[in-house]
């Protein structure tokens, strides 16, 4: 009996300090942007037309809000699901390289390219 309270003892103190080499590697992790400025930045790039801009949030490093402010986008079922689907997804990669949403190509690439101008805006310069 006492053999197998060891090897289960061995076993969750195992886990345990697996967990919290997790825990310490997240924790001093560095933010993706930790090299940005916080604010408030607006990215312009040429979607299916001209002036699609984006207002990007960097929080902490973080981006950690997306708003397209201003499009010309033509029709409405090829800009719709762009902007409604890719700035959370870009949030959560914490990178404007996300996958365009098919039949919207161009207003996929032009969100993408005004994030990456927002970010560009963003940088510390030295």
């Amino acid at each position: 009996m006492n053999r197998k309270r060891t090897i289960d003892f061995i076993a969750f103190s195992a886990v345990i300090i697996t967990l919290a080499a997790f825990f310490i590697a997240g924790a001093f992790k560095k933010p993706p942007y930790a090299e940005y400025n916080d604010g408030v930045y607006i990215g312009e790039a040429k979607g299916y037309r001209k002036h699609l801009k984006a207002e990007v949030t960097l929080e902490k490093g973080y981006i950690t809000n997306i708003q397209i402010i201003e499009h010309y986008e033509k029709g409405k079922e090829h800009y719709e699901a762009p902007i409604s689907l890719l700035p959370p997804a870009i949030i959560k990669a914490q990178s404007p390289d996300v996958d365009a949403i098919s039949g919207s190509t161009l207003t996929s690439n032009g969100i993408m390219d005004a994030v990456h101008d927002a970010l560009e805006q963003a940088k510390k310069r030295l």
